[in-house]
């Protein structure tokens, strides 16, 4: 019998670290502000408008960048 209600104790706990999960992403989700700073955890490459031809060389810079991250699978565009 003490399993059980140990079981339940548990059961509880983790029910409402859920809720409060769900509760912290729904905020997150639907708030307006980013939730990450750009200025500390991004790279942001601008890129011009480009002719079919020189697409390759105006993304090299970006390509270069991502196919060097291990965690980055890369797509041949």
């Amino acid at each position: 019998m003490p399993k059980i209600l140990f079981l339940i104790k548990i059961l509880k706990k983790y029910s409402k670290y859920l809720v409060n999960t769900t509760n912290s992403m729904n905020k997150l989700h639907y708030s307006d502000e980013s939730v990450c700073n750009p200025n500390n955890n991004s790279f942001i490459y601008q890129i011009a408008v480009c002719n079919h031809n020189s697409f390759k060389d105006n993304y090299i810079q970006l390509n270069d960048f991502l196919f060097e991250r291990p965690f980055y699978e890369h797509v041949n565009i």
